[in-house]
């Protein structure tokens, strides 16, 4: 049986190499590409480093978890129960508030520029965030809404309760 010789590139180099039609109906059919002899060395070598770095990682990660199951931790002495001892009260530093939640009354409301919806949909967020902690360290239970104003560019948050 004869099979004919096609000259082709390298995928790698770009060099000319002969390959027989039969091996590029293999190659071509793994959904591959022809490569010449020295570039599929050095792709194998490659492959193979990878693997043999690998393997050195896991022997490495498996003589360390044996060594630790080997060697004693150091045991703690037991914890002491102790009765009646007050809970320091939450510190919650002060800080200038980024929206004026308790300026507002109801009805009030303040205009924040965004760039797009998106940024829109991150303001709106942040501004949720804020007035929860408003409302857990001042113990106030304010309520807001918002809508995005595309014309105005921007979000208006209006206190509702």
């Amino acid at each position: 049986m004869e099979f004919s010789i096609k000259t082709v590139k390298c995928y790698v180099c770009s060099t000319l190499i002969e390959r027989s039609e039969q091996a590029l109906k293999i190659i071509y059919g793994r959904g591959q590409s022809p490569i010449c002899d020295a570039c599929k060395n050095r792709v194998e070598y490659k492959h193979s480093r990878r693997k043999q770095i690998k393997q050195s990682k896991q022997s490495k990660q498996i003589k360390q978890s044996k060594q630790s199951k080997q060697s004693p931790t150091p045991t703690q002495a037991p914890l002491e129960i102790e009765k009646n001892i007050p809970i320091p009260k939450k510190f919650l530093s002060p800080r200038r508030a980024k929206y004026p939640f308790s300026k507002m009354e109801l009805l009030d409301s303040f205009f924040v520029e965004v760039r797009d919806t998106k940024h829109a949909n991150q303001v709106r967020s942040n501004v949720y965030t804020c007035l929860k902690r408003h409302n857990e360290y001042h113990k106030q239970n304010i309520k807001l809404t918002g809508r995005y104003i595309k014309k105005d560019g921007g979000i208006r948050i209006w206190r509702i309760e």
